[in-house]
């Protein structure tokens, strides 16, 4: 089993994947990129997005 497998980034979507905020542009294009890296097996670009994902503000007066 290789690193990309261990970390989960690969194949189907794992529970702990940070889920786009329906209406964002970031995370929809962050989304955009995700799915097809994943199934690409890209697992660098999947961990950037999930990154993208989960570390911009909502509702905080950030970027939407």
């Amino acid at each position: 089993m290789g690193i990309s497998e261990k970390l989960g980034v690969i194949g189907e979507r794992r529970p702990t994947d940070p889920v786009p905020v329906p209406g964002c542009d970031v995370c929809a294009s962050a989304y955009g990129v995700r799915e097809p890296a994943r199934a690409e097996g890209r697992s660098l670009a999947v961990l950037s997005c999930n990154g993208v994902i989960a570390g911009h503000p909502h509702g905080r007066g950030g970027r939407t």
